[in-house]
């Protein structure tokens, strides 16, 4: 259960009470789905920049748009859970001294879009990420840059300039 305190009721509100706290159930399956597909995209990013800028070999990993909504979905959907996070107005003190309490308590529940289909019980969908290797070009050997200013005083003769 994650718990944190918010000023607005959401992101973007300019009106109403103000002071809130929120608990969240975690789902652990889905935060390293996600997390492993974000860390192979930023991975194949810095592969080919290393590719194009020392002409070195990469690889970039391809994933198909399901591949990236079951990681997302299919935690929600296999934890049966109706009600994810639950946001509670916290109590004030007005002028007096007395204490307002909280009016305010709101219930959110999961969301899967009408569009995505689940696997069918028992049926495990593999996710599709493909491994595709990236050789060494010929244009990626030396990078066309016609600029005579090196980035630093001290970069050798060859490396990225301005």
């Amino acid at each position: 259960m994650l718990t944190y305190l918010h000023k607005q009721k959401s992101p973007g509100s300019k009106e109403g009470p103000q002071w809130y706290v929120s608990m969240t159930g975690s789902l652990p399956d889905q935060d390293l789905g996600v997390t492993l597909m974000i860390q192979r995209a930023v991975s194949s990013l810095w592969s080919v920049s290393r590719r194009r800028y020392t002409a070195e070999p990469g690889e970039v990993y391809i994933m198909t748009p399901l591949g990236v909504q079951d990681a997302i979905y299919a935690p929600i959907a296999a934890s049966l859970n109706v009600v994810r996070t639950l946001g509670l107005e916290l109590p004030k003190q007005d002028l007096d001294g007395e204490i307002i309490r909280g009016q305010e308590h709101e219930l959110y529940g999961e969301h899967v879009p009408k569009g995505w289909i689940e696997a069918k019980k028992g049926d495990f969908r593999e996710s599709e990420i493909k491994l595709i290797h990236l050789p060494v070009r010929q244009k990626d050997k030396r990078p066309i840059n016609p600029s005579r200013r090196s980035l630093l005083p001290f970069s050798p003769d060859g490396s990225s300039r301005v």
